[in-house]
């Protein structure tokens, strides 16, 4: 794709990696729209044109999509950012929990996409990233929702991406590892553990992992990089791992037992300290 004057829709383009991605693709000359539930449609932000649109709901997408098209005429790539997170054990997580988390992390970018289909299939051009992450190669403990939806998705892209091949559409997922954005401030806690749960030394141990090493992570530019690349390529991977470090883990998580993968990320996530100086049960979870 040609990047300048292209027309773009990024999902959860206010925060995160989505505004990394919308600020490096409106330096280089595109045309973005940016979806967020928090913005005014008809505003601008740097060169971006905000939408309001809410990804759980059809009406929503289906509207934000033909406002686009009314002012653009048409779309050349989707970016899917939109995201959110809630930590838990699978047994503390209810119904309700587990199925609101879905419909953000991965309905919500199929809703999208297939919404972006309409109009590039009659065109026969355009291509769609899926922002997914290193989760959907690993279960994280006391994540487990936030892994399947990223599996889910990661599994969706492979298959669409042969789908729609006839009609020179193309599909790519990007795949970050730790990232230091807002999300880790903005991470839920399931109802269960905030009153209170078996869980606790596990589930502790594992969240001060991921605080520490989302604080620690690379920044949100790293993977918007990734995602231009995608763009500009006349046929992108399948998937792009953001870093090298986690290209590594992810060739080791082909070659090694999985009992022995198994054991590696319990002994990340699940070596026992219930607190830290960085993050706090009693402090962050009961606060919630």
């Amino acid at each position: 794709m040609e990047i300048k004057n292209s027309v773009i829709i990024i999902t959860g383009a206010s925060s995160g990696i989505g505004k990394a991605c919308a600020q490096l693709l409106c330096r280089e000359g595109a045309s973005v729209y940016g979806l967020s539930r928090g913005c005014t449609t008809g505003s601008d932000s740097d060169g971006l044109h905000c939408v309001q649109c809410d990804v759980t709901s059809d009406k929503s997408v289906h509207d934000a999509f033909e406002y686009i098209l009314r002012h653009s005429g048409r779309i050349d790539g989707l970016v899917c950012c939109a995201g959110s997170g809630i930590a838990g054990a699978v047994e503390d997580t209810a119904q309700d929990e587990a199925e609101a988390l879905m419909q953000v992390n991965y309905f919500g970018a199929v809703r999208c996409a297939r919404e972006a289909l309409h109009f590039m299939r009659p065109a026969r051009k355009g291509t769609i990233v899926f922002i997914s992450s290193v989760a959907a190669l690993f279960g994280i403990p006391f994540q487990a929702f936030y892994s399947a939806g990223k599996y889910a998705l990661d599994g969706t892209s492979e298959a669409l991406r042969n789908e729609v091949h006839p009609f020179n559409i193309k599909i790519c997922s990007v795949l970050p590892g730790d990232t230091r954005t807002g999300f880790t401030s903005a991470r839920r806690y399931t109802r269960a553990t905030v009153q209170g749960t078996e869980y606790k030394k596990g589930f502790c141990s594992a969240l001060n992992a991921m605080v520490r090493d989302e604080i620690n992570g690379a920044p949100p530019q790293q993977a918007a990089r990734c995602v231009l690349r995608a763009l500009k390529r006349r046929n992108p991977p399948p998937r792009i791992i953001v870093g090298f470090g986690y290209k590594l883990l992810a060739f080791l998580r082909r070659l090694l037992p999985g009992r022995l993968v198994c054991a590696v990320l319990r002994l990340i996530y699940c070596r026992g300290k219930e607190q830290s100086a960085l993050w706090s049960f009693d402090r962050d979870v009961k606060k919630q």
